[in-house]
């Protein structure tokens, strides 16, 4: 709670209670003696992390019509100050759906950094976990999307899936925004049904994906080499180092000249697309 209070732009804090009834009154005076933002304070006795996200989606999608996005927090995620200012200024400047940053691990032999992971990967593993990302609010109103509680801890992973299917576009930031209290073997670790069950989610499931995901998955896909092929090309390590230099310089650009670049590259494919036709 004392986290978000240092939050600029501020932020409503919707906070779910789970456990027994009659510790609510105390978990009440707790909210009201810590200097924090508004904070509606709910009960789920359930206590499925997923009840608890879905009880506070329920509370937003009927109360809370003018939100701008939605994160999500437990008791191991404390987010950095300036969490709300990058993620508002990436929402405003890209036009995207989910914006997701780093996280730092906090173990027993100190700070740890997860390394950034291509957003292909989320089709391998979850790599986005709770605290580290935030959902434009029109575009989870329009489905009305929910937590699936028969997923268990692959439930965040499996919520983070279906926006893909979705449609909805995801934007990565480089920074680390927030801090959890574990290790990503420790939190990330599914037990062999949970595990079947989002591989077999994925496998039959049609996803909707955006054409700059595809080609990065396409380029993390190693090629038929020059020998199989029957032909010589020279240029080949030339291109592969090209194509790393180019990523190193998208990964360090300011998010208002990426959008700038975006746009202009979406301009001109719309003009070649229309000169092709004509």
């Amino acid at each position: 709670m004392q986290a978000l209070s240092f939050q600029r732009p501020g932020c409503l804090v919707i906070l779910v209670f789970q456990g027994p009834a009659e510790r609510l009154n105390a978990v009440k005076t707790l909210c009201d003696s810590v200097e924090a933002p508004d904070c509606v304070l709910l009960h789920e006795p359930a206590g499925n992390p997923a009840h608890g996200f879905n009880t506070g989606l329920k509370y937003c999608y009927e109360h809370c019509p003018g939100l701008q996005a939605v994160f999500f927090l437990n008791d191991t995620v404390r987010p950095y100050p300036f969490f709300t200012r990058q993620m508002a200024q990436a929402f405003t400047l890209t036009g995207t759906d989910v914006v997701y940053a780093g996280v730092n691990y906090q173990r027993e032999d100190g700070l740890n950094s997860a390394p950034h992971c291509p957003f292909s990967h989320l089709f391998l593993k979850n790599i986005i976990p709770a605290g580290s990302f935030a959902v434009s609010f029109d575009a989870l109103q329009k489905h009305r999307i929910f937590f699936d509680i028969r997923m268990g801890r692959a439930g965040e992973w499996h919520f983070l899936l279906r926006l893909v299917e979705k449609g909805f576009r995801f934007e990565a930031l480089r920074e680390s925004l927030a801090e959890i209290r574990e290790s990503p073997e420790t939190g990330n670790r599914l037990s062999p049904h949970e595990e079947a069950a989002i591989r077999s989610y994925i496998r039959s499931t049609r996803f909707s994906i955006d054409g700059h995901v595809m080609a990065e998955m396409a380029a993390s896909v190693p090629g038929p080499t020059p020998r199989s092929c029957g032909i010589r090309n020279r240029g080949g390590e030339q291109g592969r180092w090209k194509w790393r230099v180019l990523k190193k310089i998208w990964s360090v650009l300011p998010l208002r000249l990426r959008a700038l670049i975006k746009k202009g590259y979406m301009r001109f494919t719309v003009a070649v697309d229309a000169f092709w036709e004509s």
